[in-house]
């Protein structure tokens, strides 16, 4: 899967199912990233790329999300007014979701067959954890920590555009199983 340009629906349901063997302590992965960290807007979760699946999983969102940071420091080399670096990240991070709808449907398709009796709610919260991994693996390490987490609260508040458009492919996804739609 490392060296996949493009994930089809059985990699991302691959990806999902492992992260959850790898949580019950069924597969042990060898860490694919050495840095260790805690940051508190993981959801206390340490190492979220250091294991296979989250490493499958950062490449899959990068399928909808790549280019954010390139995009993102050309609009802001240098300063940063808190109000329009949060709303242009909120429009851009909801234009990815809008371009790559198709993606979109695997990934939530992946959360869905991976999530036990899985509703909006648990589909919302799973896609906003994925999100806040691949904000973490873009910015934290080059914002300020309060920048960064008012950066992660603008594309998971659960009422923003971001989540707002996610949500209605989480509707069709829970209402079509096919790979078709």
């Amino acid at each position: 899967m490392l060296t996949k340009e493009k994930y089809n629906q059985q990699d991302i349901n691959y990806a999902f199912s492992l992260e959850h063997k790898e949580r019950e302590g069924d597969v042990v992965s060898e860490m694919l990233e050495e840095k260790s960290w805690y940051d508190s807007t993981m959801s206390g979760l340490t190492k979220p790329n250091a294991s296979a699946s989250g490493t499958y999983q950062m490449l899959i969102m990068k399928g909808v999300f790549g280019g954010m940071k390139d995009r993102f420091t050309q609009k802001f080399p240098d300063e940063r007014e808190d109000d329009a670096m949060l709303s242009w990240l909120s429009d851009d991070a909801s234009n990815c979701i809008m371009n790559h709808k198709k993606e979109m449907k695997m990934i939530l398709r992946g959360l869905k067959h991976s999530t036990k009796d899985p509703d909006k709610k648990k589909l919302q919260d799973g896609f906003s954890e994925l999100l806040t991994r691949w904000m973490f693996q873009l910015f934290h390490d080059h914002e300020v920590p309060k920048t960064y987490s008012k950066m992660v609260r603008a594309v998971t508040d659960p009422k923003g555009k971001v989540i707002q458009e996610a949500n209605k492919i989480i509707s069709h996804v829970l209402k079509h199983d096919d790979l078709k739609n």
